[in-house]
């Protein structure tokens, strides 16, 4: 399968930050879709601080977006076929952001500068479309509480074309278990 160029895809998904002043960044699937020319309706936008975060909040809120969720530390906004997914993650970058990310797949941002921050093996993993586990452990830390998000991101991948090896999908469910026991047993 052929990508489609670091600077096409650079420039095209640049675009969804002019509104947003300020240093910001988009990271995840979004990323990976435009790679693989596929339409995406989902963008994550990371800040570097609250303050941002709420800036964009009020940014979105005035151009006619609406609130669809809100959660600890993010915020979904939807317009249309549009959802912007705004985040802080108390990260100041998108190289930190990306480590946080559970697989290598997803493990790519563009900043509101144009640059480029990836995953080493993150275009391997785009050509052959195998959903390899990355720091699965931050789905211990917070930001996936409940073990069904587990098994449903991983669906959403395959029903998008990815596959994964028996031992990954192993790992992959050792965490939900892993989640289970740990939001049960406090």
């Amino acid at each position: 399968m052929e990508l489609l160029s670091l600077s096409k895809t650079v420039k095209r998904v640049s675009r969804f930050l002019e509104p947003f002043p300020g240093y910001c960044w988009l990271a995840g699937g979004m990323i990976a879709d435009t790679f693989l020319k596929r339409p995406f309706s989902d963008i994550d936008v990371f800040f570097p601080t609250v303050v941002e975060q709420m800036e964009a909040f009020l940014i979105l809120e005035e151009d006619g977006y609406t609130l669809v969720s809100e959660e600890e530390y993010h915020k979904k906004y939807r317009k249309g076929d549009l959802t912007y997914d705004i985040f802080y993650y108390n990260t100041n970058n998108p190289q930190d952001t990306i480590e946080l990310f559970g697989y290598q797949h997803c493990m790519a941002a563009v900043d509101s500068k144009g640059q480029f921050f990836s995953h080493p093996e993150y275009f391997d993993r785009l050509k052959d479309m195998r959903v390899v586990p990355h720091n699965l452990d931050n789905y211990l830390k917070g930001h996936r509480r409940w073990p069904v998000s587990v098994p449903r991101r991983l669906l959403k991948f395959l029903n998008k074309g990815y596959t994964i090896d028996n031992d990954d999908l192993i790992t992959v469910l050792q965490l939900c278990i892993d989640i289970q026991d740990k939001k049960f047993t406090k």
